[in-house]
């Protein structure tokens, strides 16, 4: 939307576990385990688009509900995506990391491997997640010095 009214510049994507198409279309079921089938996940994120979105199933297909489904992606600020192996999200985040690069927006893509949705903000007790936390700040930081040149 961003870019699309130009409003304002942005530096950075900075994503963790993004959700990205709400209509689930990207979702990877394949790092969940085999007792909780896809299914049962699936009908859990309908639930909570539709808590997010409203009844219509049409909006979560606008490229502003799901920025994935966006006619182009050309002129979209450099982005750094972390994602999670056991993340049904993983395939939204790696799926916009792929269309972003196509479209020549700078992108760098990380899988923290064993991961789950949300052991990314466990720092201090889950040292993938110290790691992501490092990666940020890293990431800010430069922003932030590249501000003062």
């Amino acid at each position: 939307m961003n870019r699309d009214r130009s409003a304002h510049p942005i530096a950075l994507q900075l994503l963790e576990n993004p959700a990205l198409d709400l209509t689930m279309g990207h979702a990877d079921m394949s790092g969940i385990d085999a007792r909780m089938p896809g299914v049962i996940v699936r009908a859990a994120g309908r639930t909570l688009v539709r808590q997010y979105l409203g009844d219509d199933s049409a909006t979560a297909r606008r490229p502003y509900a799901s920025p994935l489904l966006a006619a182009s992606h050309e002129g979209l600020p450099p982005a750094v995506i972390l994602t999670s192996e056991l993340d049904p999200l993983r395939g939204d985040g790696e799926a916009y990391a792929r269309a972003l690069s196509a479209a020549g927006v700078p992108v760098t893509a990380m899988r923290f491997i064993g991961q789950t949705h949300g052991s990314l903000g466990s720092t201090g007790f889950v040292p993938a997640a110290d790691a992501a936390h490092r990666i940020v700040v890293s990431e800010l930081r430069t922003l932030h010095e590249g501000s003062r040149a």
